[in-house]
């Protein structure tokens, strides 16, 4: 394809319905017009984003995910199962952020806690264990790729 060639996409009921509408038709390049006819057009594209509660859920896990107190106590609990004592004389957080974040991860599915006598003992379970493998997969720079340092 020869650098700076377009062709508008004309694929399907959707370009029709958006020239009804009144919408620009967006030039895009051959490439990929051919590629999404490949697909089966902008309705089979469409039909592969998930429906909107796994989009919910998924974005509350990311959320959940997004804080870094969260994300410590998630680190920790991957080494071994610990007491709500422990996990906040290492995080040095006071009891009633601790019991939040707590309860944030636990409704998550991605922590819970299990009753021993006087305490409450946390523990990851297997969709914790498996989130916490992803970020950490996430944080280490693909081979090959040139490290720039912390900022970028």
């Amino acid at each position: 394809m020869a650098a700076g060639i377009y062709t508008q996409l004309e694929i399907g009921d959707a370009c029709a319905s958006t020239a009804q509408r009144g919408e620009t038709i967006v030039p895009v390049p051959e490439e990929v017009r051919q590629s999404i006819e490949e697909q089966g057009g902008l309705e089979a594209l469409a039909r592969l984003i998930p429906g909107e509660e796994r989009l919910q859920a998924e974005s509350r896990r990311f959320h959940t995910l997004s804080d870094p107190i969260r994300l410590s106590i998630l680190h920790l609990l991957a080494t071994q199962p610990l007491c709500v004592s422990v996990i906040k004389d290492v995080l040095r957080v006071p009891d009633s952020k601790l019991s939040y974040h707590l309860s944030v991860l636990q409704s998550a599915g991605l922590i819970r806690g299990e009753r021993q006598a006087n305490w409450i003992v946390y523990q990851e379970t297997p969709l914790g264990r498996r989130l916490v493998g992803l970020v950490r997969d996430l944080a280490r720079p693909d081979p090959g790729e040139e490290s720039t340092g912390p900022s970028g």
